[in-house]
């Protein structure tokens, strides 16, 4: 059976996803929070990945060609799963996904968890890319998202005094 090649368009497609659903995670969580400084970082955080979000659209509309493809069976299949099921869950709306978090601490537990499975997706997606630019452009998205596992882990310590 021939190896099934998937270009960087659906890998940047995917890409985009995370972003849309992890500035709708972090706005719904944002009007959660009754700490002032909190909401704020949300609501910081949610603008960053609208960012994040325009410059993978810009990015996919420069660097997908004929050269730069996302090869295998497995490789789809780690995307689709992290991208869609893991990194700011598709399967539940945002305000689905603060649901029951009650706590600022703890929504911030949920945003840490998530910028982790954030790195690891794109980290992984570096991998399976071949052209060297490419990996660049997700590494360049990769340290935003560690900049904003710093941020959240920050506040969590400050919010639980330490």
């Amino acid at each position: 059976m021939p190896e099934t090649k998937y270009n960087i368009d659906e890998a940047f497609e995917l890409a985009e996803q995370i972003e849309r659903n992890g500035a709708a995670f972090y706005r719904a969580a944002a009007g959660l929070m009754a700490n002032e400084a909190a909401g704020k970082l949300l609501r910081e955080l949610a603008d960053e990945e609208d960012q994040h979000l325009k410059t993978f659209a810009e990015m996919r509309s420069i660097l997908v060609s004929d050269e730069s493809r996302l090869s295998g069976d497995l490789a789809r299949a780690f995307v689709q799963a992290v991208a869609g099921r893991f990194v700011f869950d598709t399967a539940q709306t945002p305000a689905e996904q603060v649901s029951g978090l009650e706590t600022p601490l703890r929504i911030l537990d949920v945003a840490i968890e998530k910028e982790m499975q954030s790195i690891l997706f794109y980290s992984g997606l570096r991998g399976w890319l071949g052209d060297e630019g490419d990996r660049a452009a997700v590494h360049a998205i990769d340290w935003e998202e560690r900049k904003h596992f710093i941020k959240l882990t920050k506040q969590r310590r400050e919010l639980a005094g330490g």
